[in-house]
């Protein structure tokens, strides 16, 4: 079984709206995140917002009979993620992972978890896919980019050296563990500090994380100028798919 966690419960700080709940040609931002990772074959959608925002997407999603459980977030990326891993525990295996004295059964080591930003309306189902696979064969992987662009170590404002970017990837989601790794990664007393993706904490569990280069675009929608690409690009996406339509109907 492969479970998701959508993560949308930031705040849209640099964005100035919480961009996760907008309209994205006739779709909520959320909405293309969690019909991707359904399309891709993703058993079950644990869909993570603000707490003051349960209860109102709640509504929605029963209104629109979508497949997908609404849990709370967390103060930070971290949190959130652990709110939606707990949500699994107790909805599907009916246990808190995160107790103590709580251990995985084989049935749980059996089972994966693709971490999405819901920031991130755009990626493909095949990417999807493939991320998921090969977290199956390893038991970690990340969808990821290679860099293009030149990397400069700044400090004071000035350029304090050049790395070179041959080695350097930029990390996407969706990311996929197991889930006995993860619940054990996510356990109290874990620092979420420099948490700024799920990779880093599976790293500091131990475990080592493959890569999976992204094939198509898979863009994080932050700024005002992200927002204003994601609008065109999904009607662009939109007009193709009805596009496709059309000829199958021919």
């Amino acid at each position: 079984m492969v479970y998701g966690i959508v993560v949308a419960g930031g705040q849209g700080t640099r964005l100035g709206r919480k961009k996760q709940f907008l309209d994205l040609a006739g779709s909520p931002v959320w909405r293309w995140s969690v019909n991707t990772l359904r399309d891709a074959g993703v058993d079950r959608v644990f869909l993570v917002v603000p707490a003051e925002d349960v209860s109102e997407i709640t509504r929605s999603v029963e209104m629109d009979d979508i497949p997908v459980r609404v849990v709370p977030g967390g103060q930070t990326r971290f949190h959130s993620v652990r709110n939606g891993l707990g949500a699994i525990g107790r909805e599907v295996f009916g246990l808190d992972p995160f107790a103590a004295g709580s251990a995985p059964s084989p049935s749980q080591a059996k089972a994966w978890v693709a971490v999405h930003d819901a920031a991130r309306p755009f990626v493909s189902a095949s990417d999807v896919r493939a991320v998921i696979r090969t977290a199956k064969e390893t038991g970690a992987a990340i969808l990821a980019r290679p860099c293009a662009d030149t990397v400069k170590r700044v400090e004071d404002g000035c350029i304090r050296g050049t790395l070179p970017r041959h080695s350097l990837w930029l990390a996407e989601t969706p990311q996929v563990f197991r889930l006995d790794w993860m619940w054990e990664a996510y356990r109290p007393g874990v620092s979420p500090a420099e948490a700024t993706d799920d990779a880093w904490v599976m790293e500091q569990a131990g475990h080592t994380v493959q890569v999976v280069a992204s094939t198509a675009e898979n863009r994080k929608i932050t700024t005002p100028a992200d927002w204003a690409w994601a609008q065109m690009w999904a009607e662009h996406v939109r007009k193709g798919a009805m596009m496709d339509a059309d000829r199958s109907r021919i």
